[in-house]
């Protein structure tokens, strides 16, 4: 048995090695070391302080500028589209609650809705494809070779086509219109009421939805598209998807822009992948802060500037990265009439 003086001579050596430790510690750092120490902590809780401050102060400014878009956002895209047409895509997984939002401040500009329509996923599948290609086949204008080396390309360019096309004044059937799509039947080029039956053989196919189709007995082309990104980041098939169907309706002269919040932003993401495709940047337009106010707002004016400028080159707006700013440049606002004299 171990006799007790061991226990004290082990507990008097731990007490030992702990004083020559602390005395040795100081004995390493000077004074001036320690105040050095000091002095970077003090400066450390400094900043810290001082970014907090600035912290609080940028958020209570972002909620005074908010509340001033909330606010005046009526005012400002007020009749703003009254002279656009707007050809509305919305990509399967989009939240509905910015996109009616969005919506409403469109309408509430005096835009019209040429067409709505939801992409499904099984647009891009690899099982579609020879559904897709067995519609291209059979609804292109009779003569017309639809661009794109496969059958999902091919398909968004004639579903672009469809979405774009406008009442003409030249009759472009070659013979009646039968219940099913036939090469009598079929025009020679992409009519309103060719354009309503291409988009229900899409629908029927179950690669698109349909909430409004385009007035078949005067269509209008639409002057700009907003596209709905959707709210979770896409396989790479998908985000070529919408990329390529964006930069369609850009080659048919109808301005596009998407419109989601900062995850699209993100690895991923719908604007992700039009940010990274160096043409796609260049046409089409993108806005990451639609879960607000101002990006709601952003993408009406975006959608004005569109428009009236389909050549202008594309705009990147929100607050994810290297953007051009919150807003494009304030429309001109419609002079306010002044007083007749009494």
């Amino acid at each position: 048995m171990i006799d007790f003086r061991y226990h004290v001579v082990s507990i008097v050596a731990v007490f030992l090695a702990l004083t020559v430790g602390l005395v040795l510690g100081a004995s390493f750092l000077s004074k001036a070391q320690i105040a050095f120490l000091n002095g970077q902590i003090t400066n450390a809780t400094n900043a810290k302080n001082h970014l907090e401050a600035q912290q609080r102060t940028l958020a209570a400014e972002n909620n005074h500028l908010s509340d001033y878009i909330d606010g005046t956002k009526n005012n400002l895209v007020s009749n703003q589209l009254f002279n656009a047409s707007v050809v509305v895509v919305r990509a399967a997984g989009f939240n509905q609650d910015h996109v009616n939002a969005t919506l409403a401040l469109a309408k509430q500009a005096a835009a019209t809705i040429t067409a709505d329509i939801t992409v499904n996923p099984t647009f891009a599948d690899p099982s579609s494809a020879d559904s897709l290609q067995q519609l291209v086949a059979d609804y292109a204008p009779r003569g017309q070779q639809i661009p794109g080396g496969d059958a999902v390309t091919q398909a968004v360019n004639l579903l672009v086509e469809a979405l774009t096309a406008q009442a003409t004044t030249t009759p472009a059937f070659a013979g009646s219109a039968s219940a099913s799509a036939s090469p009598s039947a079929t025009p020679t080029t992409m009519t309103p009421s060719w354009a309503v039956r291409t988009l229900q053989e899409f629908k029927a196919i179950g690669v698109i939805n349909v909430t409004t189709m385009p007035n078949a007995a005067n269509a209008l082309k639409p002057t700009a598209a907003f596209i709905a990104a959707p709210e979770a980041a896409q396989a790479d098939a998908q985000n070529a998807l919408y990329v390529s169907l964006a930069q369609s309706l850009h080659t048919a002269d109808v301005g596009p822009v998407i419109g989601g919040a900062a995850a699209d932003a993100e690895t991923g993401g719908v604007i992700s992948a039009v940010l990274k495709n160096a043409t796609a940047a260049k046409t089409v337009s993108t806005v990451d802060d639609m879960d607000g106010t101002i990006g709601q707002v952003a993408v009406v004016f975006v959608l004005y500037d569109e428009s009236t400028n389909g050549t202008a080159p594309a705009g990147h707006y929100g607050m994810t990265g290297i953007t051009d700013g919150l807003l494009p440049k304030l429309p001109n606002l419609p002079p306010v009439p002044s007083p007749s004299a009494s």
